[in-house]
């Protein structure tokens, strides 16, 4: 075909692809039925995580709950339980037709397992556990991460390197596992659970972290996680009370550029049954983020988002198959500017809203809250890491 007419043809596709987006904002795209379909979550023992899971239970879903801390991981599932059990109550005697009623004749069920995801060979290991007690999967929700904690030359390599696997690494381990399948089929969904900080970025927001339960995980650096099974009571640690410090806006940038990748390969490929959706909330009202304040005239326009209302918008462009959402909306003007103002002119944009020390706060109560818990911790957890090893 003549290059000039394949041009021609190319603009007007282009075109059409605008017509078709303006639609979407102008009539509401009818949402897909996932009644019965398998959803594996990672991180779902908390958070967002934990709201995926309810979400899709409330529409029928089987549920594939994983998490690295069992305790929590079981109270999403009995959350779960109770959703499963409200919607067979409300089902009326005999009733086959409906929603509800197909719920009840599907009979969805929640599994848990224990995985770290920064782990190659546990994902294998535990994603083929799933292909064998539960059976071949529809949606794959990459939600498991890690958030800030200290500066960048505060914290050891090892555990910047834990952050890349957590937040990024994990999602080729989980792809690997699941996606050769759906190519099989040509059916599926993945949707990445990234950041608004993956789009752009701020000061104060090099490194992340982790927490732990009652059972006290403490990662060390050049060693496996151990767990510390500690006699004396302690109150149980608090996302924001965290106990190892990684890399994290990198990783978001990772995770977004592995999902654009993947998505281009599955075009190339020309596996249309298999969706992509790429998650980009700003900061969540959690106290993964507490403490993170922007300029006081400014925040009104920039609230941190309800987890609730953050997971009903993603899960709104999962159903209608939209491959991003970024949460406010006023977060795709941001990126757009990105991409087009000098740098100069962003690190003046940065000052004025207070975006270039946003997080600055954020870290002063990290510190804080750390020393806090340190002190009341046995006398062995408070030693330095390297004479935590002959523990």
């Amino acid at each position: 075909m003549n290059i000039f007419v394949e041009f021609c043809l190319v603009s007007c596709k282009v075109l059409w692809t605008f017509v078709l987006a303006g639609t979407r904002w102008l009539v509401r795209p009818k949402e897909k039925n996932v009644m019965g379909q398998v959803c594996v979550i990672t991180g779902a023992g908390s958070g967002l995580g934990r709201h995926f899971a309810k979400e899709f239970a409330r529409r029928g879903a089987t549920v594939i709950l994983w998490d690295i801390n069992w305790e929590s991981n079981e109270e999403t599932a009995e959350m779960v339980r109770q959703i499963y059990s409200d919607i067979t109550n409300r089902i009326p005697e005999g009733s086959v037709d409906g929603e509800e009623g197909d719920v009840s004749q599907i009979q969805p069920k929640v599994y848990t397992y224990l995985c770290d995801v920064s782990k190659r060979e546990e994902v294998y290991l535990t994603a083929d556990k799933v292909q064998r007690e539960v059976g071949n999967i529809d949606i794959l929700i990459n939600n498991a991460g890690v958030v800030s904690g200290r500066h960048l030359l505060e914290c050891p390599d090892e555990l910047l390197e834990r952050t890349m696997m957590v937040n990024c690494h994990a999602h080729f381990w989980t792809t690997k596992a699941f996606v050769p399948k759906m190519l099989e089929l040509n059916h599926g969904h993945i949707v990445t659970v990234a950041s608004s900080l993956g789009l752009f970025t701020t000061a104060g927001v090099e490194v992340s972290s982790i927490f732990s339960t009652d059972k006290v995980t403490v990662y060390l650096p050049t060693v496996y996680p151990r767990l510390f099974y500690l006699k004396t009571p302690v109150k149980p640690l608090s996302i924001a009370n965290s106990v190892f410090y990684q890399d994290y806006c990198a990783s978001k940038f990772g995770a977004i550029g592995f999902h654009e990748s993947l998505s281009h390969e599955l075009k190339a490929a020309e596996k249309d049954g298999i969706k992509m959706t790429l998650v980009c909330p700003f900061l969540v009202d959690t106290d993964m983020f507490k403490g993170c304040k922007i300029r006081k005239e400014i925040a009104p326009l920039f609230p941190p988002l309800k987890p609730e209302q953050c997971v009903q918008q993603a899960m709104r462009a999962i159903l209608t198959d939209q491959p991003m959402i970024c949460t406010p909306r006023i977060m795709y003007m941001v990126s757009f500017m990105k991409t087009v103002l000098p740098f100069d002119a962003i690190v003046c944009m940065y000052q004025f809203l207070g975006a270039d020390k946003c997080m600055y706060p954020f870290l002063a109560h990290r510190k804080e809250s750390m020393n806090n818990n340190e002190s009341k911790l046995p006398a062995i957890m408070q030693l330095p890491l390297e004479k935590k090893y002959h523990l």
